[in-house]
């Protein structure tokens, strides 16, 4: 893994850990100003005490590059905000009832288990294989019929 890789693996860690996307909004929980960021970038290097932030975040010790398992998870949930955007799309032909909704948590429930299986298999150092697993299911997402694919999906 090379140094750029390190960085951008800290820094995303930090954004999901204080649930922004921006580099202008993680600065701004930091406390720092929004060129920061890019600097780091820049140099190829986030700064100690920014780690140990992060690390008493989570609770244990985080050194550099090893907050995979929340990026592995932030592909997760960006497909299932995917997913919900594009059910989101057909569940109009259920607005009149009550049944919309429960309609629709189902099914994203049954999407959520059902790549939660696939990266599961996937592993979450290999930044190539969980661009891979996203890119699969992101076509799977973008399927004429995709309300119909969850039907046929396993309970979870």
């Amino acid at each position: 893994m090379d140094e750029a890789e390190d960085v951008d693996r800290v820094i995303t860690g930090m954004k999901l850990a204080f649930d922004v996307e921006l580099d202008r909004e993680l600065a701004e929980k930091l406390g720092i100003d929004p060129t920061s960021v890019a600097s780091w970038r820049r140099r190829g290097q986030v700064p100690a005490k920014y780690r140990i932030r992060l690390s008493r975040i989570f609770g244990d010790q985080v050194p550099a590059g090893s907050v995979n398992r929340y990026l592995c998870e932030a592909y997760i949930f960006s497909l299932v905000r995917l997913a919900a955007i594009r059910l989101g799309e057909e569940i109009k032909i259920y607005e009149e009832t009550d049944y919309a909704e429960t309609w629709y948590g189902f099914r994203l429930a049954r999407f959520y288990h059902h790549i939660r299986r696939i990266f599961a298999g996937v592993d979450p150092n290999n930044r190539d294989e969980l661009r891979a697993a996203f890119g699969r299911v992101r076509k799977d997402i973008d399927q004429p019929g995709f309300s119909a694919w969850i039907e046929a999906l396993p309970n979870p």
